[in-house]
């Protein structure tokens, strides 16, 4: 080192006793705790994480994300949050194509990568399509492209066997008489081996202008346009089929979607010959485990196989008279209300009209004679397809809300304690399961260019369907969702009851959206495992491609998002502040460094959020409570693991505590949020306020602090110290155990400083019989 590093080298040399004894971790911590700022390391994990491939080489995206790799530690802990920001970053052309597939580690990832990536290049133009090829890369419409075989990939790591992805017709063909191209070596390189001299094959012998591959790759490219371009497509036989890579987008369609979906494009293909086509499987390293899109059938699910009724293609008929029949109590005093239809294309009156007719065919609606209508309207799917919507705002206005809560999230993540095996059961058209009842139907009549209808069955946008649908389910299944199984065999017999439920109350599911037998499930928002709850990672990649909000509702918009997710992040109301302020009234929207960085740090803590445990209630809790100026934070724990985070920024009166006031809220608002967890269990409760470890002596107290006692002591809890250097507010995660977070030179010092008040003897060497601690001379006056 020299000039400043060395001065700096020299200094901390100086504050060791022993130079010899520093480790490499403690010299690289302090090392870039001194000359790299955390704004800059915060800067290139941004950096890392929004990463693209953009117009570069598989070969030189992967030398440079491993150099990235080391300023984004967090990200980058475990081999699956490598592989996940890898994939991210690569071209969706190559993208799409590794996605299907599941790997070991990363280096496997980009085995298979790389040879993706030169087959996209070569069907792009080759090297020259570097500049100007599109985000969208296609064929080349002159190539007429034959009827191949496709076949399975091969899973080894050696790309360099067949990864050409070669796809060969059942009828053979001439070759065109020049040497067979071979694909030359590409390693994979190492954090010490990150750049090559020669980019075509990778050697580090010579430039890439002086490959021996290269003129062999350029032969190659002149012998496909010659095929693609003056062949006519009965002469295909006769070519050599050129290698093929997926393009654009792998979609899954079911065999009950290709009769109703319209971008689904039946077609019967036949040789020139006449010969039907038959698939041969071939190995290639571009189609790659194409088999796990294929949903199982029902014959081939466990358990499911044994009830082929619950899941039909159509629900037949209307529901049965349940215990819950769905009713609209309207405000007194409620006239009809009737609104003229909106207006359509041609193209949605003739969906209109076809989902009308097939509506009455199924009989959930009818002709109607109603005061009341409401307007309909159509929202596009995702699968293109139109979704019939009844405008009910006026009616849900007027309706009285129905008083049976919906469950909290949080809730539903509890009861998943212990859980192994998961299954979903999604309903076919659910709220069509439920009557509603007969007084009620003019009420929910609709208008449209065709006619005044009314539904004989619940529809959707109607203010309390969700109520009332999950009251059904409550009654028809509320002893099985109580019920959380370990072992596969109590899986099997809990699902066998479930089933058997829904076929006794005429209840069908879609198997399409069903999942059975899984050892992680997504649902809400949240990942469940038996290791704990995390968030989605669906819900991560929309976040790290999150925009600066330029208003108002976009702010709102962001805020909403992380505040779903905040029992996940630390100090969240401290981090948030800046941008809070923005929705307070008379505040105009001004975007600055401030909020940005804020807005940044929530960004980096929402795509880096921990696992967290589930709780056990037959377990104790552990919370750890900090309080300032600018917000009250808190943790709870068990196992030394982190169930949940919780904060909140003061309010205006509370800005004007004194310090042992807001410690004091800031365990009130503990005890307050996680009550469910708490009452009737032991809880160790640690402060860095010393004075709260004495609050129940305290002779002297305001009216605030013993109305907070009073809280306090509903609790099974007791209050400890805890030095604020070693508060796990800062890293709770990191915690082992209890014992590495006491510093044994402080905490010496403060016993022995305390056993020097007692003034206590120690005996060596002789037998103690018997101690007595008698009052002193001061107690016994104030006794007597």
């Amino acid at each position: 080192m020299t000039g400043s590093a060395s001065a700096w080298w020299d200094s901390f040399c100086a504050t060791h006793d022993d130079p010899a004894s520093i480790t490499w971790e403690e010299f690289t911590l302090a090392f870039r705790e001194f000359f790299v700022p955390k704004e800059m390391m915060m800067q290139k994990a941004a950096e890392f994480r929004n990463l693209k491939q953009g117009t570069m080489r598989v070969q030189e995206y992967v030398n440079l994300f491993i150099k990235m790799m080391r300023y984004a530690p967090d990200d980058t802990r475990t081999d699956e949050k490598k592989q996940y920001w890898f994939l991210q970053g690569l071209h969706p052309e190559i993208r799409v194509l590794l996605t299907v597939g599941v790997y070991r580690s990363l280096r496997h990832m980009m085995n298979k990568a790389i040879p993706i990536g030169k087959e996209v290049l070569d069907y792009n133009g080759g090297e020259s399509s570097k500049r100007k090829r599109t985000d969208h890369m296609s064929l080349p419409k002159t190539f007429q492209r034959p009827w191949y075989d496709l076949g399975d990939s091969d899973d080894d790591l050696d790309y360099n066997a067949d990864v050409q992805g070669s796809i060969r017709q059942r009828q053979s063909y001439q070759p065109l008489g020049e040497d067979s191209w071979e694909e030359p070596p590409t390693p994979i390189p190492i954090p010490g081996d990150l750049a090559f001299t020669c980019y075509v094959c990778g050697s580090l012998d010579h430039k890439d202008e002086l490959c021996p591959y290269k003129e062999k790759k350029k032969r190659k490219r002149k012998r496909h346009a010659k095929a693609h371009t003056h062949r006519r497509s009965d002469q295909c036989t006769q070519a050599r089929a050129p290698h093929l890579a997926i393009q654009g987008q792998l979609n899954h369609v079911t065999a009950e979607d290709t009769t109703n979906a319209p971008d689904v494009v039946l077609v019967k293909l036949v040789h020139p010959s006449g010969q039907d086509v038959e698939f041969e499987p071939v190995q290639s390293s571009v189609i790659h485990q194409l088999h796990s899109l294929v949903t199982k059938t029902l014959e081939e699910i466990p358990v499911v196989c044994e009830y082929p009724d619950i899941f039909p293609d159509d629900i037949p008929g209307l529901p049965p008279d349940r215990a819950v029949e769905f009713a609209i109590n309207l405000v007194p005093g409620t006239a009809p209300i009737a609104k003229a239809p909106y207006r359509m294309s041609r193209k949605e009156y003739d969906e209109l009209k076809r989902q009308l007719d097939e509506l009455l065919e199924k009989g959930l609606i009818r002709c109607s004679v109603s005061p009341w209508g409401a307007p309909v309207l159509f929202v596009k799917k995702r699968d293109g397809t139109m979704r019939l919507c009844i405008d009910y705002r006026e009616l849900n206005a007027v309706t009285i809300k129905s008083k049976c809560p919906m469950p909290r999230i949080d809730d539903l993540l509890d009861q998943l304690k212990g859980a192994k095996y998961f299954s979903k059961i999604d309903l076919r058209s659910g709220y069509h399961q439920m009557k509603i009842r007969e007084e009620d139907v003019p009420k929910i009549a609709f208008v449209t260019r065709y006619g005044h209808h009314e539904f004989t069955v619940v529809s959707s946008g109607l203010t309390n369907a969700p109520a009332y649908f999950m009251n059904m389910m409550n009654l028809v299944l509320m002893e099985e969702l109580k019920q959380f199984v370990v072992t596969r065999e109590e899986h099997e017999e809990h699902l066998r009851v479930v089933l058997e439920k829904l076929r006794k109350n005429q209840l069908y599911g879609k198997l399409s959206k069903c999942e059975f037998w899984l050892e992680k499930v997504a649902l809400l928002g949240h990942v469940w495992t038996t290791e704990g709850v995390s968030v989605d990672p669906k819900k991560i990649e929309a976040v790290s491609n999150w925009k600066t909000p330029r208003n108002v509702t976009e702010n709102i918009s962001f805020l909403g998002l992380a505040k779903y997710y905040r029992r996940f992040i630390e100090n969240f109301s401290k981090i948030a502040k800046p941008m809070t302020e923005l929705l307070k009234d008379k505040v105009s929207f001004e975007w600055n460094d401030k909020r940005e960085k804020s807005f940044q740090c929530l960004k980096d803590k929402l795509t880096t959020t921990p696992v967290l445990t589930l709780p056990d209630l037959q377990k104790d809790f552990v919370v750890y409570c900090d309080a300032s100026r600018q917000g009250l934070g808190c943790v709870l724990m068990q196992d030394n693991r982190v169930v949940s985070y919780a904060s909140r920024q003061l309010r205006a009166h509370e800005e004007n505590y004194p310090t042992h006031d807001l410690e004091l809220a800031a365990v009130v608002n503990a005890l307050k949020i996680w009550r469910h967890y708490l009452i009737g269990n032991m809880c160790d409760i640690y402060t860095d306020h010393k004075s709260l470890k004495y609050i129940f002596t305290q002779s002297e107290l305001n009216m605030r602090q013993r109305r907070w006692l009073e809280l306090i002591k509903d609790y099974e809890q007791e209050i400890h110290y805890h030095p604020g250097k070693a508060n796990v507010m800062a890293d709770a995660l990191s915690r082992k155990s209890y014992c590495n977070l006491l510093t044994g030179e402080e905490l010496s010092a403060e016993l022995c400083a305390e056993m020097e008040q007692l003034r206590l003897d120690f005996v060596t060497n002789e037998q103690l019989n018997e101690l007595r601690v008698r009052c002193t001379l001061e107690d016994q006056i104030r006794q007597a």
